[in-house]
């Protein structure tokens, strides 16, 4: 729906433009009139413009679920206000899928004056391919209809319908529609009808809406209508957890269970699985020659890392899987087809194992919508082994490679595709402490005046391991080591490197530790009036972690990156004892959301400034967003710390000592490459 909507709208250039061919010699698309079954809504064109570049007029969506193919009608309406709504809003766009949708074109005119301008010409209509996930490796082989209005100009108004006919089969007739009601624009009309038969009535849910929906029965149908006028602008405040509900919705299905929808899955995912290949009973029977538990492991590791993800989700393989045999012998796939894939080699090995649905965006709001397999994008596999239930993503890789170590993503309600499942089941979540990152910087002085030199390790686990595991693959140790430098340079004037970065990967407990090391020739600011040797430390880390959200004043939740633990320390290593402080300080800034603590300690020739950070929310509610912007703020002010070492006088022959460091470390570069 969101799609069609965008492409209705002509809102962005989302689209990619791969093929382009005269709209003549495409047979999926025609002119027509509107359906007789369609009511008529028309735009009011008496509203005063706005200083906005475009105002949205009007727009309508009938669907007549009793014919013997569903038909959608879509019919919009809006006003340019301006060049630059002209720039951007003279074109039509229509995404399709002409595998099962036949797009008919009813009228196209531009209002201007009391006139109506006819602009639907076949002359000026072409179809191109449409794949707006071809940047994640996914393609569906829709296509886009673009009819390119001639003449358009600042006060016209642009009013245009279509019809869609047909649908997926995949689908085996259900019904799942999510209209939307509001948008981040005012609209001035937005109307919904939906006629469905008396023998299989809908159910549906207003979602932040408190509109009425009109229910009227016609003989054998029921007609389900929504109208709305005037709407205002849903605006995001940015920052938000991706499954907050935030725009008003109407959904409706024909699904009145989550059994149903259960049902409807078991038997894709049985459809899908098709025969097992001889190469893939091979292979299977490798696995059953090891421990159970290693079996599992490599069977993951194989799904993860030995398939590709490639998404060919064409016609019924929007959500039918290729089969595992087919997956096996191309090695790729996606979610589905992996996720399928690993099922089929579990099973086999005598593991309790099914496909599961989840949302990346609704997460913890599936459970707000009515059932449907409408709400979710995602495939994924659960397990049971030794009496406790794992849940894997195939489509992850560089994880770590035991069922201990492995980072199992929370992706919150998830239905589980095996028989008789009549319920979602929520994913287990997971505690700071299972995901760090701990960077230890060692400054290490032999005096007071000299460039120091800095050590670094940083340690990763977990989920963040993974990640820098996939940042290394990705990016390459080389030019890592070179980014790296970069940022530190825009910290810490004049600072080389003493060497490549060195990686040290225990995937067995998913672990990573990352080493570095530097030379910082002004690490020591010596103030010759005072004789004072200044020095200054920055937590650019943890400052990551503090940012304040893009809008302080909040009705929406405030995401908080995490769980995790984040931890900054540095060590300042001096030739002697130096008393900057007399006893131990700790600082902690804390709410119900964060803790934020800050440490210094003096041992022996070492200060020690340790900063941590921890999540003890995923998500800050907007009741309590005031109050944790102002935690925010109070933590921001120990980001920094300074001090100095007093009575110091610079040593006439430290120029030459430079110098001479200077050229040792020049050889030393030299020798190493």
């Amino acid at each position: 729906m969101y799609l069609k909507w965008m492409a209705g709208l002509a809102l962005g250039q989302l689209l990619l433009l791969v093929s382009l061919q005269p709209a003549l010699a495409d047979t999926h698309w025609r002119i027509d009139k509107a359906p007789d079954w369609v009511e008529p809504v028309s735009a009011d064109l008496t509203s005063a413009p706005s200083t906005e570049a475009v105002d949205y007029l009007m727009t309508d969506s009938q669907v007549n679920l009793t014919l013997k193919e569903p038909v959608e009608y879509r019919h919009f309406s809006y006003r340019i206000n301006d060049s630059l709504g002209v720039e951007e809003n003279s074109d039509i766009e229509i995404a399709f899928n002409p595998d099962f949708e036949t797009v008919v074109l009813h009228h196209a005119r531009i209002l201007r004056d009391g006139k109506e301008i006819d602009r639907l010409s076949t002359d000026d209509i072409r179809v191109t391919d449409l794949e707006p996930e071809a940047a994640n490796r996914i393609y569906s082989g829709y296509k886009q209809i673009g009819l390119w209005l001639k003449g358009v100009s600042a006060g016209d108004v642009i009013d245009y319908s279509y019809s869609l006919v047909g649908e997926n089969p995949v689908f085996d007739g259900h019904a799942s529609y999510f209209f939307d009601l509001g948008w981040g624009i005012e609209v001035g009309k937005v109307s919904v009808k939906v006629i469905a038969s008396k023998q299989r009535p809908l159910n549906y849910r207003l979602i932040n809406s408190d509109v009425k929906v009109s229910e009227q029965v016609q003989g054998s149908k029921i007609i389900y209508s929504v109208m709305l006028r005037n709407t205002t602008a849903v605006l995001e405040e940015g920052d938000n957890p991706n499954w907050e509900i935030i725009y008003p919705y109407l959904q409706m299905t024909d699904f009145n269970s989550w059994k149903e929808v259960t049902d409807w899955s078991v038997a894709l995912f049985k459809r899908g699985k098709g025969k097992v290949s001889g190469e893939l009973v091979e292979y299977i029977e490798q696995l059953k020659k090891l421990p159970k538990k290693q079996a599992i492991e490599k069977a993951i590791g194989f799904s993860q890392e030995k398939v590709r993800y490639l998404g060919i989700e064409i016609a019924e393989n929007s959500h039918l899987p290729h089969s595992p045999a087919e997956v096996f012998e191309n090695r790729y796939g996606d979610c589905k087809d992996k996720s399928l894939l690993l099922v089929t080699m579990l099973d086999a090995l005598g593991v309790d194992a099914s496909p599961v649905l989840v949302s990346t965006h609704q997460t913890k709001t599936v459970g707000d919508y009515l059932p449907t397999y409408g709400l979710f994008n995602h495939a994924i596999a659960s397990f049971v082994y030794q009496d406790k239930r794992y849940w894997v993503d195939p489509t992850l890789t560089h994880q770590g490679t035991t069922l201990e170590s492995f980072y199992q993503p929370d992706y919150g309600a998830a239905l589980l595709v095996k028989k008789g499942n009549d319920q979602l089941t929520m994913m287990p979540s997971h505690s700071a402490e299972q995901h760090t990152v701990s960077v230890i910087q060692q400054y290490h002085a032999s005096d007071y005046i000299s460039p120091v030199r800095w050590q670094i390790q940083a340690e990763y686990t977990g989920r963040e391991a993974e990640r820098m595991r996939y940042r290394l693959a990705k990016t390459g140790q080389k030019r890592l080591s070179q980014e790296y430098l970069n940022y530190y340079a825009q910290l810490n004037e004049g600072i080389e490197s003493l060497g490549a970065i060195e990686i040290e990967d225990d995937r067995l407990i998913n672990k990573i530790v990352v080493k570095e090391e530097y030379l910082l020739p002004k690490f020591w600011k010596l103030d010759q009036s005072s004789s004072n040797s200044n020095f200054h430390f920055y937590s650019d880390l943890t400052d990551s972690y503090l940012k304040l959200p893009q809008q302080v004043n909040r009705s929406q939740h405030l995401n908080l990156y995490g769980p995790v633990t984040i931890t900054q320390r540095s060590e300042l290593w001096l030739p002697k004892h130096v008393y900057f402080i007399t006893e131990d300080e700790q600082e902690v800034v804390e709410n119900d959301y964060i803790r934020y603590t800050i440490d210094l300690t003096s041992e022996n020739r070492k200060l020690i400034l340790s900063h941590q950070y921890v999540t003890k929310q995923e998500t800050v509610p907007p009741s309590a967003s005031a109050e944790h912007i102002a935690i925010l703020r109070e933590a921001r002010k120990y980001l920094e710390y300074s001090s100095s070492v007093n009575n110091v006088t610079s040593d006439p022959s430290m120029d030459a000592v430079k110098a001479l460091l200077g050229h040792i470390h020049q050889q030393q570069t030299r020798l190493a490459k």
